[in-house]
């Protein structure tokens, strides 16, 4: 009896010694072994294009040929050998590794041990210059914190005055109160009614000052105006309207009121803004007073047109 398999024998389970006829020979499975007989691979072909053997998908298929009875334990206990039919696919062994390289832990073939890079198909030595270290990949190398990669080696980082080395280790940022100019850290010249920003290398101006040119100049805020939020410029108070440089008092007609702003004015419900006058909205026969109160919508059944609202046509 016997059974094909792919990737790993097909198992079964036999009780007894078996022995099989194969060329002419008797072959004998001792204990929990067994013993498989290799298949030869069809020639593979794409159409009329018969594929090499380096490119044949190569898998391992035998069949088994014999299979032992079983090992004794210590007791004289015989332990009959069970095989279990599963599913299986295996490749034919690669062929051997270089030195200093491992299986790979996923997929197949082979990748260079921490400490060695590919080179075509063999692992050399990754040569890490002074003041460098193996990178987290164990294939290259990193120079040290305050050194930079010129031209594969590490050069230290000329950190000049009034600097420090940044996050990375890769280069310097300048000091609060100094910016970068020219390889160099410049000290910022805070001008009168200044202060330094946030982020220590540029000024802003204090409140109630706005920058012109490389200083900070008052503003001048006119009668019946405040300073704005961005505190460099102004805006003109409740019931005023910017003109120029000037607030002008607002004339909120008869019927009218200051809207939220309190820069401008709009009619009551019911009348309608012309020009510089609320007037009052005449409403047509079946129309009423649309949201807004400042104009008229047709009732239900009705169309606007020619001034009017007119029964709807079916």
């Amino acid at each position: 009896m016997s059974e094909c398999y792919r990737g790993s024998p097909t198992l079964l389970a036999d009780m007894i010694l078996k022995t099989m006829e194969v060329e002419h020979m008797k072959f004998r499975a001792l204990e929990d072994r067994i013993l498989v007989q290799r298949i030869d691979v069809k020639e593979q072909k794409h159409g009329n294009i018969i594929v090499p053997d380096s490119a044949k998908e190569k898998l391992m298929e035998g069949k088994v040929i014999a299979v032992g009875s079983g090992m004794k334990t210590g007791t004289g206990v015989l332990l009959l050998l069970l095989l279990t039919s599963l599913s299986a696919v295996a490749s034919t062994p690669a062929a051997p590794s270089p030195p200093h390289s491992h299986a790979k832990s996923y997929g197949s073939g082979w990748e260079c041990d921490r400490g060695y890079q590919m080179n075509e198909n063999s692992c050399a030595a990754v040569m890490v210059p002074v003041n460098a270290r193996l990178d987290s990949s164990g294939n290259g190398w990193d120079c040290d914190r305050g050194y930079r990669s010129v031209a594969g080696v590490c050069e230290a980082i000329q950190v000049p005055p009034h600097a420090y080395l940044d996050s990375r280790g890769r280069g310097w940022q300048c000091d609060r109160g100094y910016h970068e100019l020219r390889d160099a850290c410049s000290a910022v010249v805070v001008p009168a009614n200044a202060y330094l920003a946030s982020d220590g290398a540029r000024w802003n101006c204090d409140r109630g000052y706005r920058m012109i040119d490389q200083s900070c100049v008052a503003v001048m805020v006119p009668a019946n105006a405040y300073l704005a939020c961005s505190s460099d410029d102004w805006e003109c108070g409740r019931g005023f309207r910017k003109v120029g440089e000037s607030c002008e008092a607002l004339k909120v007609p008869q019927h009218g009121y200051l809207v939220r702003s309190g820069n401008d004015w709009d009619c009551d419900r019911g009348y309608r803004r012309d020009g510089d006058f609320c007037a009052t909205l005449t409403t047509p026969p079946n129309a009423h007073l649309d949201y807004s109160g400042n104009d008229w919508a047709c009732d239900a059944g009705f169309d606007r047109s020619a001034g009017g609202c007119h029964a709807s046509t079916p």
